[in-house]
């Protein structure tokens, strides 16, 4: 064991996140994109099923969360593990994301959340 990490997971689900550049305070939002999202949804206080209405995101909803989830962030640590000289040789570097079952598709893959996957 040389002390160094050989695998390093990121996971984050982050409500808010500061740009260190700015000081700018982003916030997430977990929304559909082009059109409201009509499902289930469940009170974690009452623990009573619910229908729920979520309103499609607007560009400042995406931007915003792309910039909290979008994986900057992720590039910030690695880039200081890599600059402590922690990372070993041959490290492994992966990201972890939950997308949720097939009845929230709209909520956690087709959101806001995951546009940073494709680019735009």
């Amino acid at each position: 064991f040389d002390g160094k990490i050989d695998l390093f997971i990121y996971s984050l689900a982050a409500p808010v996140r500061t740009d260190e550049k700015t000081g700018i305070l982003h916030r997430s939002a977990l929304k559909p994109i082009g059109k409201t999202y009509n499902g289930m949804g469940i009170d974690f206080m009452t623990e009573e099923l619910l229908n729920v209405s979520i309103e499609p995101a607007n560009e400042e909803d995406i931007k915003n969360t792309v910039k909290v989830m979008g994986g900057e962030d992720w590039k910030l640590w690695t880039d200081a593990l890599i600059d402590a000289d922690i990372l070993s040789e041959n490290a492994i570097n992966i990201a972890y994301s939950y997308i949720g079952p097939e009845m929230t598709k709209a909520v956690y893959r087709d959101m806001t959340k995951a546009v940073y996957r494709d680019g735009t």
